[in-house]
């Protein structure tokens, strides 16, 4: 319970240093001469969390999970009701667009500048600042028959599997069965064939706050088929055309993306997303909702974004965090493909050449990036047009999918593993492991070798010696899972992400 208490204090405590409430970026847009009547989305955070904080529900799975990882009896504590209703109270007209727990803040829709300055003056409030904004690319899909494809069984996902040796983990009996996963992305229709009996746990529409995550009356009638398409890679199950990398996983499905916003996303819904997985009970997450902003080209550096701060510490109670790198090529990576824990993915078309499009690194803090690359050119998934059919797509959107799937298939293989085991397995098996590079990362996956990987449970902290762990000098632990002065270093981070 202690590190847990400790981390979500330090992420309330550090982010209230400083004089100054409002940030920079949002004075620029919000404050200047040109802008008198703009508003914008915001994010207000608290200094603490109240007088009477309320403890968040998590799954007893989700607690399994974050025990497993070194987060013993470990809480979540609620944004405070007594300052959210105290905003209310000041700013009646205002709408409360969502809440992060992790972060101790909320959004705000459509504020004025003279609102942010009524909310400066209120003493519970340690920083305000403007939601970010995502510009995505996106590609268009082509329908194909299933019959074009070779392989009885697999057939039009035999190549994007057989590549990263899934089928052969399948042939040992590991499917992603005892997995849950969840998928983020614009939305889902499972009226497909390939989905006839594909498990979904829970589902939620964070854009539209409702339970279904299929499109609403006034969505675009493209809303859900990115989504649908994504999660087919990785569920979908059609013997003899279509077979998903992970097809007897669970799955929470969470629509966090709105196709109205002229293809601009932004951050609270992907923050919120991500927590809500992790609570109820997520083993792995999969989101292929990676983009470019505003931000300057140094800040790709794993503290600037807050979704990659989320990423990192879903990544800390155990949840393996698997991001599409970007489509930009070599204009780099996207967000949060830079957090420092996530598994990022590239990608490379059949014959294992890198696809032009595929985002690389590295980081602005010069951190190798993508981890790994897995199929994204030329991608198998099913059709959006019709229920029978299935079709090509391509993009670092369906790579990332290709690759959690697989990576659920090792956790099917190693129960046990924490997240960290699983990155270390991933890393240090794919074929480019020995000379990792801003192109490929450690390279294609390799989910075979992945399953064989001695001492797996070392981590990336240690190495195997006679069948123990031998730990380098920052951890220790059985398995080398705890870091020498892990909270200070914390500490250091969040300090630096609230300046």
């Amino acid at each position: 319970m202690w590190r847990l208490s400790l981390l979500l204090l330090s992420c309330t405590l550090l982010l209230s240093f400083g004089d100054e409430k409002i940030s920079a970026e949002l004075r620029s847009t919000l404050f200047s001469n040109a802008n008198k009547d703009a508003t914008e989305n915001i994010w207000v955070t608290f200094k603490d969390r109240g007088s009477n904080p309320a403890k968040s529900p998590v799954s007893e799975k989700a607690m399994n999970r974050r025990k497993r990882n070194g987060i013993i009896n470990g809480y979540n504590e609620m944004v405070s009701e007594e300052y959210i209703s105290s905003i209310m109270g000041s700013l009646p007209h205002v709408i409360v667009r969502g809440r992060s727990e992790w972060l101790n803040a909320i959004s705000l829709a459509n504020v004025s500048s003279s609102e942010v300055t009524l909310l400066q003056s209120l003493d519970f409030i340690s920083k305000i600042d403007r939601v970010g904004r995502y510009v995505k690319i996106t590609r268009e899909a082509r329908d194909i028959s299933p019959r074009a494809y070779k392989s009885s069984d697999y057939g039009a996902t035999y190549t994007q599997l057989n590549q990263i040796n899934v089928i052969e983990a399948h042939n040992k009996g590991f499917f992603g069965q005892n997995v849950v996963i969840a998928v983020l992305d614009s939305g889902f229709r499972t009226t497909h064939r390939a989905f006839r009996d594909i498990k979904i746990l829970k589902t939620f529409d964070f854009v539209n706050n409702r339970v279904e995550v299929d499109n609403t009356p006034t969505d675009p009638r493209n809303q859900f088929h990115h989504g649908t398409q994504v999660l087919s890679t990785i569920g979908g199950f059609d013997n003899g055309s279509f077979i998903g990398a992970a097809f007897k996983a669970e799955f929470l499905l969470a629509k966090t993306e709105s196709l109205h916003f002229e293809s601009q996303v932004e951050e609270d819904f992907m923050v919120m997303g991500i927590e809500w997985a992790e609570k109820n009970g997520a083993d792995i997450l999969s989101s292929s909702l990676g983009y470019r902003d505003w931000w300057k080209p140094t800040e790709y550096d794993g503290r600037t974004s807050r979704t990659s701060v989320v990423v990192d510490i879903a990544t800390d109670f155990g949840l393996t965090c698997v991001i599409s790198a970007g489509n930009e090529g070599d204009l780099g990576i996207s967000v949060p493909a830079d957090a420092f824990k996530v598994i990022s993915v590239g990608s490379v078309n059949a014959n294992g050449k890198l696809s032009y499009f595929s985002s690389m690194g590295p980081t602005s803090d010069n951190r190798i990036k993508p981890e790994v690359v897995a199929m994204g050119g030329d991608a198998s998934v099913v059709s959006v047009t019709s229920n029978d059919l299935y079709a090509r797509n391509s993009g670092t959107s369906f790579s990332a999918p290709i690759a959690a799937g697989a990576i659920a298939v090792l956790l099917s293989a190693h129960p046990t593993y924490t997240a960290m085991n699983l990155r270390h397995a991933i890393l240090n098996t794919s074929n480019n492991a020995a000379t990792p590079n801003n192109q490929y990362g450690w390279g294609l996956l390799d989910i075979k070798k992945a399953i064989d990987f001695p001492c797996g449970d070392c981590a990336p902290f240690g190495k195997c010696v006679e069948e123990k762990c031998e730990c380098d000098q920052d951890h220790y632990g059985e398995l080398c899972e705890i870091e020498r002065f892990w909270f200070l270093k914390l500490v250091l981070k969040l300090f630096l992400f609230s300046l």
